[in-house]
């Protein structure tokens, strides 16, 4: 309760508003009262040294960490080995071409709506129950196309962050793992102004399961 008093609180003040609201989105309706262990290892993924906790990235399926070096340094410890690594601005243009791969084109869209309509307009004409099947099997090949599409997880690639203005344009973004095509573990890496400090924040995207022991936070 205190926890989310201070949140609520911290919330009206310049300063302090991304954390608080950081906090505030990756607790919603439960408070911990237990610190995160900085042993992250045991999670599946590295930690600088002298790395400490940031419990307020920490969320159902996040884990954060902050430490006093320079955010290009800890983007490199991070980005070696890793997938892929951006800066703010090619990471804004990799997820929206991610999302875009996600949905069926606009000429896919406008293909279908024609045929539908015609066909519908030839069944109030005729009253063919051939026309509805028809029409039955035009909705289903258009269904089984855009099931196909890869999936896109918004709430992976839109990571909460308490990262703003300055600190959000020079953050650093690393896809750590992938699975085939699909992104599973990224890092967001940026300077907290309020602390001075680094933040490491590690997301999970909703497809993978919950590393041992992280799902008892």
């Amino acid at each position: 309760m205190v926890q989310q008093a201070a949140a609520a609180t911290l919330q009206v003040n310049r300063r302090f508003y991304p954390m608080a609201y950081l906090y505030a989105s990756n607790h919603p309706s439960r408070v911990d009262f237990r610190a995160r262990s900085t042993n992250v290892t045991r999670w599946g993924f590295a930690a600088p040294p002298s790395a400490q906790s940031f419990p307020p990235g920490d969320g159902d399926r996040s884990v954060a960490l902050r430490v006093k070096r320079p955010v290009a340094e800890i983007a490199t410890f991070y980005g070696k080995g890793a997938a892929q690594s951006f800066t703010a601005t090619q990471w804004q243009k990799y997820v929206s071409d991610k999302m875009k791969a996600s949905m069926p084109t606009s000429a896919e869209v406008s293909a279908h709506v024609k045929e539908i309509d015609a066909l519908s307009k030839e069944y109030a004409r005729t009253k063919d129950p051939a026309v509805q099947e028809r029409i039955r099997a035009a909705s289903d090949a258009y269904r089984k196309k855009t099931e196909a599409l890869p999936k896109f997880d918004s709430s992976f690639y839109d990571v909460r962050t308490s990262a703003t203005g300055a600190s959000r344009a020079q953050a650093r973004f690393v896809v750590l793992e992938r699975q085939g095509a699909v992104d599973t573990k990224l890092a967001v890496i940026y300077d907290e102004s309020a602390i001075k400090e680094t933040v490491v924040q590690i997301s999970w995207a909703s497809s993978v399961k919950l590393p041992s022991g992280l799902a008892k936070y």
